[in-house]
């Protein structure tokens, strides 16, 4: 599974299918305030990174976090190329290839 989309999975207690790029705190129950500060915990865990609060505050959907994990250089990593397989939706936000 992808590294990051488990780690939504896990944070927000839902099966990995459920996400997409266009997921939103709006879209899953758990994912509220103290979630979302778990989230960004174990993503700056986890790519060994520290987001400031200007991108913490961008983070509005699953893409959000690609784009923003993008422009970071975490490139590859993470199987951006599986995530963006699924829709051409996703493929517009997350445009990359694993390196």
């Amino acid at each position: 599974m992808d590294k990051i989309i488990s780690i939504l999975a896990g944070v927000l207690k839902i099966d990995s299918s459920r996400i997409t790029m266009e997921t939103t705190p709006g879209d899953v129950e758990n994912w509220d305030s103290l979630a979302q500060l778990s989230l960004i915990q174990k993503i700056e865990e986890e790519y060994g990174l520290t987001l400031d609060i200007r991108e913490i505050l961008e983070i509005k959907k699953v893409g959000d976090i690609c784009r923003i994990l993008e422009k970071r250089g975490v490139r590859g990593r993470w199987g951006v190329r599986r995530i963006c397989a699924t829709s051409s939706a996703i493929r517009k936000v997350c445009a990359v290839q694993d390196d």
